[in-house]
């Protein structure tokens, strides 16, 4: 999708590039063993350094969406646990304590305290990210960045998506989540949160959406695609 996207912007004369579709390599093997369905989880996975990193924060006004979709966010899922227990894990968590400190008024350290069982990491290893991200129902993905989405749909869970998404152009009914990042209000957020949650119908069917599109990253695509590549590239 995203290549066929490419293609499109050629064919206007916005890029001169030669647009190439190079998935991301997940094979098979690499899938963490005995996951839980991801309905059945009860963890929440924030993993993007871009909501609270302090070099894109609200003195960069292009970026200033970012950071106040992500405070929203928070407040959803405030919202959220006060409903269902869940743990939440923050990954490169270093940003976060560094904005909480640049901009005091966001009160993102109060925010995050009200949830009830945090916990707080800065980096590791891949193998132990796709352990952890697979014990996850949903994956935040405030403002539409990355937070591991792709680790997400890999081990069978679900990123919370908003509209605005450049990582993974879905337009399948159900699947626009969240609409554009800009100006969305935490209980609109909320609300998608907890249809994620407690309606599995629902929950299934953007699964299954996510599972469809991430073919391509699987092992027989990934080397039918990368072969495709290499000799577009004259270099096979």
């Amino acid at each position: 999708q995203p290549y066929t996207l490419g293609l499109g912007l050629m064919a206007q004369g916005k890029t001169k590039a030669q647009i190439l579709f190079l998935p991301l390599p997940y094979p098979d093997e690499l899938m963490p063993q005995g996951l839980e369905k991801g309905f059945n989880r009860t963890e929440i996975w924030w993993g993007n350094k871009g909501n609270f990193d302090p070099v894109i924060g609200p003195d960069h006004h292009a970026y200033e969406p970012f950071m106040v979709n992500g405070v929203e966010t928070l407040k959803a899922l405030i919202k959220l646990n006060q409903k269902v227990d869940f743990k939440i894990t923050f990954l490169l968590s270093n940003r976060t304590r560094q904005a909480a400190a640049r901009w005091p008024d966001l009160g993102i350290n109060e925010l995050i305290s009200q949830l009830k069982n945090v916990e707080q990491r800065e980096t590791m290893p891949w193998t132990q990210l796709v352990q952890a991200i697979g014990k996850c129902k949903l994956n935040t993905h405030p403002g539409g960045l990355t937070s591991s989405i792709h680790e997400t749909i890999f081990t069978h869970g679900v990123p919370v998506t908003p509209r605005e998404n450049a990582h993974m152009f879905l337009r399948s009914p159900g699947v626009d989540l969240i609409r554009e990042r800009q100006g969305v209000t935490a209980d609109e957020i909320y609300d998608t949160y907890e249809r994620l949650w407690f309606d599995e119908k629902f929950y299934t069917q953007v699964y299954e959406v996510y599972q469809e599109s991430f073919e391509d990253h699987r092992s027989a695509n990934v080397k039918k695609y990368w072969n495709r590549a290499l000799e577009i590239l004259e270099l096979k």
